[in-house]
């Protein structure tokens, strides 16, 4: 039996939400389960109705082994499959694309389940360490951490971010036109993340400055952030190195038209965007300070959140601020908690 990797189940009950025809094409869908070997360069797909797991596809082509695996938040729920390079590519990575061949066909009054063969896309992405992949604004959203050394040299590639028109894949058994906007960011590489907040409107975050200046131990978190247009014009410039928006980003999601990034102080940072205003009005922020569970601690920092959009709702963590220089991921949280988008206030 071929080793497991990693894997993806895809959350599809369509048939369950209002407005979907839950006796057309079998009713409500568990979804299906994308899996990536860990020996073979390929991904496995599993249906996951009827009680039972039953095998779709074997042998969808992937880049390399071991591919981490994203889905989109669209009714086509995509797939984005991600090899992040290594020291010997020199971080070169690869991002490929996949249909997952559940859609909804929709017929106006009510929406059907359409279950088709699952396949990858011909068009995929050549870049320095992809490694944070959003979905918004109907795009495809991967965040290239690029390659970062303490005193620069030749072999340094500055972050950037690669925003792929969703729709432009396609639906059928050919890939559509596909083009990829980039919009580069500069002061040197770091552990980023981008977003779509509109057609025309790429927020990206921005390193601390003494990555620019390749300072030993500069940390690879950002600290600020812009929105540029596709032709790489400023449209609002949210990087104050006097005073940053959010120290230490570790963590985003987005809820509606805002966003909301995980500080290591000044608690949570929403910034919402909307499209419809005019553009001296478009781009809000506001800070909202973490809650207090235990006042033994004298601060705490976020290291994920994530939002539903279901409950308008985010969620993230808390860990103690003073002992933040160990690896978030090798720790657990001291605390959870949860706010509403632009809310004044956090609960526990």
């Amino acid at each position: 039996m071929a080793r497991v990797a990693r894997h993806l189940g895809l959350a599809l009950s369509f048939g369950c939400l209002a407005g979907v025809d839950a006796d057309h094409h079998g009713g409500c869908t568990a979804g299906r389960l994308f899996i990536s070997g860990m020996d073979e360069a390929v991904l496995h797909v599993y249906d996951l109705d009827d009680g039972m797991v039953a095998e779709v596809a074997r042998d969808l082509p992937a880049a390399k082994p071991a591919m981490r695996l994203y889905a989109t938040h669209s009714d086509a729920a995509r797939v984005v499959a991600v090899w992040r390079g290594d020291a010997a590519s020199n971080y070169s990575g690869v991002t490929q694309f996949y249909r997952s061949g559940i859609t909804l066909d929709d017929h106006g009054d009510h929406s059907d389940i359409v279950k088709e063969a699952p396949r990858k896309y011909d068009f995929e992405l050549e870049t320095t360490s992809p490694t944070h992949i959003t979905s918004s604004s109907g795009y495809i959203a991967i965040f290239n951490d690029g390659y970062w050394q303490a005193g620069g040299g030749s072999a340094v590639v500055g972050s950037s971010a690669s925003f792929v028109r969703e729709a432009e894949l396609g639906d059928g058994s050919v890939t559509g036109s596909v083009s990829e906007t980039r919009v580069p960011i500069a002061g040197g590489a770091h552990h980023g993340v981008a977003w779509a907040m509109a057609e025309d409107a790429f927020l990206v975050s921005l390193p601390v400055a003494s990555r620019a200046n390749f300072t030993d131990g500069a940390s690879a978190l950002p600290d600020g952030f812009e929105v540029r247009n596709a032709a790489g014009d400023l449209l609002h410039d949210l990087n104050d190195p006097a005073s940053p928006p959010c120290l230490g980003m570790h963590g985003a999601a987005l809820v509606g038209q805002t966003v909301a990034f995980g500080c290591a102080s000044r608690g949570l940072y929403q910034v919402t965007y909307d499209a419809a205003a005019n553009a001296a009005q478009r781009l809000s922020q506001v800070h909202t300070a973490y809650p207090d569970p235990d006042s033994t601690v004298p601060g705490y920092r976020s290291g994920a959140v994530e939002g539903s959009e279901a409950a308008n709702l985010f969620v993230g963590t808390l860990y103690d601020a003073a002992t933040s220089r160990a690896p978030l991921s090798e720790r657990p949280p001291s605390y959870l908690f949860s706010t509403r988008p632009r809310a004044a206030a956090l609960r526990v």
